[in-house]
C-alpha cells in the first residue's frame, strides 16, 4: 500500500482499498447480495453474515478458507498484516478504523483455528493493541472485531482460550485506571457477555457490577445501561438472580465506602437498598463473618428487624452457609478460630457453653454437612486438597 507525503491526496484511495480488502473475504464465500436498492456495486453490497443484524447459525458456505475456494485469503491476511506495519498507515486515523473492521469481515469467514488463535494471530493481536490507544472510534471497531475470535463455531480448546485472555486483557486495561478506556471497556465487556458461555458469564457481570461503584456518574450511568440491555427481554433481576453468589458480596461489601453500587444494583432490580441487603443475605453473611464485617452485618440485622445473633442463626441456611465457610478455612485451630470469628461478630455468641460450638453445628448438621461438599466441588484443580472439617461434625453425620 503506497502512501503519498500529502495525506488528503490519497486519502480515499486509501478508504477504498480498506473497503474492498475487507468485502474480499464476504465475495470470495459467495456471501455478497444486492442491498435493498437493489444496487450491484460492490462498495453497495451486503454480506449475509457480516451485515446480519441478528445471529444466525453459520453454514460451512460461508467460509472462504475450505470448499475449494484456494488460498487467497492467506494472501489477504499477508496484505493487511502489511499494510498494519507502514509507518504513515501506523499515524493514520480512518484508515486504522477501517483495518479493524476489515479484519472483522476476512475472520469472519474464516475456520483455520490456526489463524484464529489469538495468541498467534498477528492481526488479532494488532486489535487487542488498538483497544488501548486514545481514538475512540478505533477502540470501539476493534472490539466488535475481537468478538469473531470469540464465536461458538470455533473449537473449544481454541475458543476458550480466546474467551479467557481477551478478559484478561480487559481486565489488566482497567487497572490502568484511565477514564477514557473505561467506555469503551464497558462496551466491550458486554459484548462478550452476548458471544460468550456460562463460564465467562458471571464474571463479565461482575465486572459490569462493579462499575455501578464508579465515581464518575458518567461511568455508572453506562454500566447501568449495558446491564439492563443485556436482560432484554426479561427483567434484570432474572439475569441477575442465578449468579447472586458471585456478585452479591462485592456489592454489600462496600456498602459503606461505595453507597451508590448498592443503590445502583437496588434501582436496576426495582427493590429498595433494604430490600437488596435481605434478599442477597444468604450469598454475603458467610464472607462477611469470615472477614469480621460486623458493620454491614448490623445493616442486615436493621433491615430484617432483628438482632445480630438472630441473622447469624435463622433462617438455618444462614447458619450453615456461615459455619461451612468458616469450618472449611486453612488455620492450625479450626474450633478456636470459628468461635473467636462469631464472637468477634456477636459476642453471645461465646456464652453459655463450653460446647458451644457443638450445639451450633448441631442446630443444622445435614445443612453444615451439605455446604461444606459444595465449597469442597467448587474450589478449583489446584486447590482441591481435602477440606479440614471440624471432627465432631463428621462425628455426628457419621451417627
Amino acid at each position: 500500500m503506497s502512501f503519498s507525503d500529502n495525506p488528503k491526496l490519497n486519502e480515499a484511495a486509501q478508504q477504498q482499498l480498506l473497503n474492498a480488502l475487507g468485502k474480499v473475504a464476504c465475495a470470495g464465500s459467495r456471501c455478497l447480495r444486492p442491498n435493498r436498492d437493489g444496487s450491484k456495486q460492490w462498495q453497495y453490497l451486503t454480506c449475509a453474515l457480516c451485515d446480519e443484524s441478528a445471529s444466525k447459525d453459520r453454514s460451512p458456505e460461508g467460509y472462504w478458507d475450505n470448499h475449494g475456494y484456494g488460498e487467497d485469503w492467506k494472501e489477504v491476511i499477508a496484505a493487511l498484516l502489511a499494510i498494519t506495519k507502514e509507518r504513515k498507515f501506523q499515524n493514520s486515523t480512518r484508515p486504522r478504523v477501517l483495518m479493524a473492521i476489515a479484519i472483522r469481515r476476512l475472520f469472519n469467514h474464516i475456520s483455520d483455528v490456526d489463524y484464529l488463535n489469538l495468541e498467534m494471530c498477528e492481526l488479532g493481536q494488532w486489535l487487542l493493541a488498538c483497544m488501548s490507544r486514545s481514538l475512540r472510534e478505533l477502540k470501539i471497531a476493534a472490539t466488535h472485531s475481537l468478538m469473531v475470535f470469540l464465536r461458538n463455531d470455533i473449537s473449544d480448546h481454541v475458543r476458550q482460550k480466546n474467551r479467557r485472555s481477551v478478559v484478561e486483557f480487559f481486565d489488566a486495561l482497567v487497572q490502568r485506571g484511565i477514564l477514557a478506556d473505561q467506555e469503551t471497556l464497558i462496551l466491550a465487556y458486554s459484548h462478550v457477555a452476548r458471544v460468550c458461555g456460562e463460564l465467562e458469564f458471571p464474571i463479565i457481570l461482575h465486572r459490569l457490577v462493579e462499575y455501578l461503584g464508579h465515581p464518575n456518574a458518567l461511568i455508572c450511568g453506562m454500566a447501568y445501561r449495558e446491564l439492563d440491555a443485556l436482560a432484554e427481554p426479561d427483567e434484570p433481576e432474572v439475569l441477575l438472580k442465578p449468579y447472586w453468589r458471585v456478585i452479591a458480596f462485592s456489592v454489600i461489601k462496600d456498602i459503606i465506602n461505595k453507597p451508590q453500587k448498592a443503590q445502583q444494583l437496588a434501582d436496576l432490580t426495582e427493590q429498595n437498598v433494604r430490600q437488596l441487603l435481605v434478599s442477597t443475605q444468604a450469598y454475603t453473611l458467610p464472607h462477611l463473618v469470615l472477614t469480621k464485617r460486623r458493620d454491614i452485618i448490623e445493616k442486615i440485622a436493621q433491615a430484617r428487624k432483628v438482632s445480630v445473633a438472630e441473622v447469624l442463626t435463622q433462617p438455618r441456611s444462614n447458619l450453615a452457609k456461615i459455619m461451612a465457610l468458616l469450618l472449611s478455612q486453612s488455620v492450625p485451630d479450626v474450633e478456636s478460630f470459628v468461635m473467636e470469628t462469631l464472637a468477634e461478630i456477636e459476642p453471645q455468641m461465646r456464652e453459655g457453653s463450653n460446647d458451644r460450638l457443638e450445639a451450633l453445628i448441631a442446630m443444622d448438621i445435614t445443612g453444615i454437612a451439605i455446604e461444606i461438599l459444595k465449597l469442597s466441588a467448587e474450589r478449583d484443580e489446584s486447590r482441591k486438597a481435602p477440606v479440614r472439617v471440624y471432627p465432631a461434625l463428621m462425628m455426628q453425620v457419621i451417627y
